[in-house]
């Protein structure tokens, strides 16, 4: 069994581990499984119409297996109007494809949860750090939800992922400096499960979710 990260902005090729590596739309990176989107906060409307032309590219390359992270965000300076016409242009570009979407959400989870119904993607709510209810009212709706670093130390956010079902569940590192593995151990111990058994439940989780998508099935390297 292998620890999944579900997304993280690190080069990191660990042993034992498969990484989603979230490359920016203007990278050039085809070394190992990544996600690709115009994330909210780098959306400006003289390079719309060049990054999408690089957006399609990037979902038809067989190393790109999610769309994101992609989303809304109430505390940039984008306009939100533009980041929510981008936002389901890029769900409109899924369409045939049809990628899990890995979702940034600042402040704006009614807009995200009424966007998203008129689509069959996966979704997954990466870094998620509020309270029960509204974790609640995601997981009604069908999305998973990705825990990070702040596992270790929130106790209220620990209790949240206590109560959320392990088929729904996916960790991450995102943007820092810890391993993977430590916060598997960590959410092992809040769970009272052997690692084991959440190693196999996310695994199930991720075959669930990515393997939804041809180009995955038909590259099934995670094995």
């Amino acid at each position: 069994m292998r620890y999944i990260n579900i997304h993280t902005h690190k080069l990191n090729i660990h042993e034992n581990t498969f990484e989603i590596y979230n490359k920016k739309i203007t990278e050039n990176f085809t070394k190992q499984h990544f996600s690709s989107g115009l994330h909210p906060w780098f959306i400006t409307e003289k390079n719309i119409q060049t990054e999408f032309q690089i957006l399609k590219t990037d979902l038809n390359n067989k190393h790109c297996i999610a769309l994101g992270e992609i989303g809304l965000d109430k505390l940039t300076n984008t306009s939100f109007e533009i980041q929510k016409e981008v936002f389901k242009k890029q769900l409109e570009l899924n369409k045939k494809i049809k990628k899990p979407v890995i979702i940034h959400c600042v402040k704006s989870f009614q807009e995200i949860i009424q966007i998203t119904k008129k689509y069959d993607y996966s979704f997954i709510i990466h870094g998620y750090n509020k309270k029960q209810e509204l974790a609640n009212q995601l997981l009604k709706n069908g999305f998973y939800l990705s825990f990070g670093k702040q596992l270790l130390s929130k106790e209220n956010l620990q209790q949240v992922f206590k109560n959320t079902p392990i088929n729904k569940l996916f960790l991450e590192t995102d943007d820092a400096k810890i391993s993977i593995k430590k916060i598997y151990n960590i959410a092992a111990e809040i769970k009272n499960i052997p690692l084991e058994s959440l190693l196999l439940a996310l695994q199930n989780n991720f075959k669930t979710v990515f393997y939804e998508s041809e180009l995955v099935r038909t590259n099934r390297t995670f094995n």
